[in-house]
Formats: structure tokens, C-alpha cells, sequence
């Protein structure tokens, strides 16, 4: 299953919604699941538009793709996006969703704007992207494994991000990480740990100078 996820930005904030009617769904933000033979940036527009009723959004550029295993044992492919507005018009609205992807009634959304920097725990880990200033796409990797019973066929983007703060505080951490820390080049250099991708310590040293490849380094494995 493919599914496109919205981050709608207008300047320093973001869009985020609720279900007045069911607020057990949380905090989210616009997204969906492609139709047939649709391309995710085509999607992604779409659905934030019927989602929103936003009329002027423009696409600003893909964060990557996320894979994972629905409850259900299937397999989702979601594919993240910022967009912005300049539409302001409005702090908070209601719209209506006429067509929902699960069937059933019209789902009424309750819009707002949060500031990047107070954004809430969103629903479904749909927090990616939202916590540091994305920079330029500079690696990309593909990798075949067996996880949990499930061969997984993972095509990997790498993005420079920039983060506001040094604190580590995961909302929602998966079950398969055990902890997260800062690491020096000196410490990557000199461990013995094999990293995700292998060539790590060696392919950073340029990211650290600020020597950016023009087109997509494929850093294996």
C-alpha cells in the first residue's frame, strides 16, 4: 500500500488537525492513500487539497519514504512531502472530508496552526521531519533483509538535517532501537561498530565540510 503524508507550511508553522466527532485519532496531519498508477507527488496534492479545501498549495519537495508493517501484516509505503500556503486567512476551521479512503460518512477535520517548535505528538509516528531544518538529499541505499518473518526491500534516501538542540528524546521510539546518541568523526572513525551504511565514517567527511555531491552517492550497504 502507498500513502502520502503532508506537512502544509506557512512559514515557521505547520498544519495539523483533529476529529472533533473523534478524538481518540489524535493530532494529525493531511494525507492518504494513492490511487491507482498515481504518482505520490500528484497524490499528496490531492489529498491535502481535499483534506483542507486549500486551494494555492504549492509542492516545496519530497522528504523520503518510510516503509513499515500495518497491523494487518501488510506492508505501507509511506512517502512524506512539505507544502506550503500562503493562505492565512484563517487560524482554524472545520472542513469535511466527503470521500474517506476507509468508507462510511464524511469525517469532519478541525484545522490549526502550530508553531514548528510546539508541535504536538502527532498520530501513526507522523512526527518525521517536523523537529530539524531539512537540508539537501545527499545519499541514497538499497537494502534486502529478513526482519520478524518479513523479507523487507528497502530503497533509503539521506537528507542533512540540522537540529535545534543537542537533547535526544524520542516520542514514540520503535521497539527495535535500544538508544540513540551523538557521535564525534574521530569516535565513527575509530569504532569497531559496523553502522547503517557501513561506509559511514568514510562518506561523512565530506557532509562535515560542507562538500555536497551535485547528483545521489549510492552508499551501499
Amino acid at each position: 500500500m502507498q500513502k502520502v503524508i503532508a506537512y502544509i507550511t506557512h512559514g515557521e508553522d505547520l498544519l495539523v488537525f483533529e476529529e472533533p466527532d473523534f478524538p481518540e485519532a489524535g493530532t494529525q496531519v493531511p494525507g492518504g492513500t494513492l490511487e491507482s498508477q498515481e504518482l505520490p507527488a500528484a497524490g499528496v496534492m490531492r489529498e491535502a487539497a481535499e483534506e483542507t479545501g486549500l486551494r494555492d498549495l504549492r509542492l516545496v519537495r519530497s522528504l523520503g519514504a518510510v516503509q513499515s508493517v500495518a497491523p494487518s501484516g501488510q506492508q505501507v509505503q509511506r512517502h512524506f512531502f512539505q507544502l506550503a500556503t500562503d493562505d492565512r486567512a484563517r487560524q482554524t476551521w472545520d472542513h469535511w472530508e466527503s470521500n474517506p479512503s476507509t468508507g462510511g460518512p464524511p469525517i469532519r477535520f478541525r484545522f490549526r496552526w502550530v508553531h514548528l517548535r510546539g508541535v504536538p505528538p502527532l498520530a501513526g509516528k507522523l512526527d518525521c521531519g517536523v523537529d530539524f531544518e531539512l537540508g539537501p538529499i545527499v545519499w541514497s541505499r538499497r537494502h534486502i533483509f529478513e526482519y520478524a518473518g518479513v523479507t523487507w526491500d528497502v530503497a533509503e534516501r539521506f537528507f542533512i538535517g540540522r537540529s535545534r538542540t543537542s537533547e535526544i528524546q524520542p516520542r514514540r521510539p520503535d521497539d527495535y532501537i535500544t538508544g540513540s546518541r551523538w557521535w564525534t568523526l574521530e569516535q565513527l572513525q575509530g569504532s569497531a561498530e559496523e553502522f547503517a551504511p557501513r561506509s559511514l565514517p568514510r562518506q561523512i567527511v565530506a557532509i562535515l565540510e560542507g562538500r555536497y555531491p551535485e547528483a545521489l552517492i549510492d552508499v551501499g550497504v
